[in-house]
């Protein structure tokens, strides 16, 4: 029997969750949000390594 190479557990795309897309436009949409957010999750993680440390907020200020 052949393994699946599953990226994304099944818990995680339950019928409830997919029942949102309704159109390929709407997994489009929210595919990119996606990439988007994680890009930004690892972008983050790089400036953290690379200033070891996590960035800091002083009030309405966000310093690095």
């Amino acid at each position: 029997m052949k393994e699946k190479n599953q990226v994304v557990p099944d818990e995680v795309l339950s019928k409830e969750f997919l029942s949102q897309f309704k159109t390929e436009a709407d997994v489009s949409k929210f595919l990119k949000q996606l990439h988007a957010q994680v890009l930004e999750k690892m972008l983050e993680g790089e400036m953290d390594a690379h200033l070891g440390y996590e960035k800091e907020f002083c009030g309405r200020e966000q310093h690095w």
